[in-house]
């Protein structure tokens, strides 16, 4: 018996590297786990590698119809969320002044922008299953600036933000919400 059975897990960014290993964990403590990623061939091997009640769908996190639909899907399938992993995110480096203004608002749009609908579309599952967590991936470069990935960073300030706004106003509802921030991980 794991400490997630019964639980519904929604991970994003779920198809490779940190994202990969968040579902892993999750449906070794029994959650049924929903890899929602981009990256279609990754996720769906994923899954069937998990077995069980694991389930890829397609998502992009910057698409309001497909956290609609994605949690329609994971509700009908497998029950109301009770884990929503925002792990999806993107990195672009190289000097500010190099950087054009589409890759600083497509990493931007990823890793932040991209959190909020999930956040905000998942809020009512959550509700439903009695409570839950949010987690929002963040980094070393939410708490702190590093030179060349300036994007990244104010994505990632940004995201913790977006945690610690949320956490006052869902907490009556027995959702905690938080941010994480690892340090350099090598992942594709």
């Amino acid at each position: 018996m794991g400490r997630l059975d019964e639980q519904v897990a929604l991970v994003t960014g779920g198809a490779g590297g940190i994202g990969t290993a968040v579902a892993r964990a999750l449906a070794a403590e029994g959650a049924a786990v929903v890899i929602a990623d981009i990256r279609d061939a990754e996720g769906t091997d994923l899954a069937a590698r998990l077995g069980g009640r694991a389930r890829f769908t397609h998502l992009d996190v910057t698409s309001e119809d497909d956290w609609r639909r994605a949690l329609a899907e994971t509700e009908r399938d497998l029950g109301p969320v009770s884990v929503l992993a925002n792990i999806a995110g993107i990195i672009d480096w190289g000097p500010m002044e190099e950087q054009s203004p589409e890759s600083f608002r497509r990493v931007v749009d990823v890793n932040l922008t991209g959190a909020w609908p999930g956040m905000r579309a998942t809020a009512p599952s959550l509700r439903r299953a009695g409570g839950g967590v949010i987690v929002n991936m963040s980094s070393l470069s939410g708490l702190t600036a590093y030179a060349g990935v300036g994007a990244y960073a104010a994505s990632k300030w940004g995201l913790r933000g977006l945690a610690k706004t949320a956490a006052p106003a869902l907490a009556p509802d027995r959702v905690r919400v938080c941010s994480l921030h690892p340090g350099a991980v090598r992942t594709p």
